[in-house]
């Protein structure tokens, strides 16, 4: 479900590698009383070119309108952004003051 008007940008991305618990972290910080979640899980606005050619407003309408909200925050979860050179780029240039949290796992302890 994505809102009819732009909300804000995300204060933060989760990012993971296969298996990494990077849902599991986005699920629980979703859970918490001061985050507001975006409307769905794995955006991918960083990654798809088109999804990036659609725009900010298009980014924005997933996420809550946080103008009431000062005392919360709203992020995204796409665990693919580690695997794409672009987001990084990407993210510098319209979410600049996102925190990037990355869920990373030991591989030998992944099987």
């Amino acid at each position: 479900f994505r809102r009819a008007t732009p909300g804000a940008l995300p204060d933060f991305v989760v990012a993971g590698v296969h298996k990494g618990g990077s849902t599991a972290l986005y699920a629980y910080l979703a859970q918490h009383g001061h985050v507001r979640p975006a409307a769905c899980k794995e955006i991918n606005f960083l990654t798809r070119e088109t999804l990036w050619q659609r725009g900010l407003p298009f980014y924005r309408r997933h996420f809550p309108d946080m103008a009431n909200a000062s005392y919360a925050l709203t992020g995204e979860g796409t665990p693919n952004y580690i695997r794409n050179p672009m987001a990084p780029v990407r993210a510098a240039e319209v979410i600049p003051r996102a925190k990037i949290i990355v869920s990373l796992r030991d591989p030998t302890e992944r099987f």
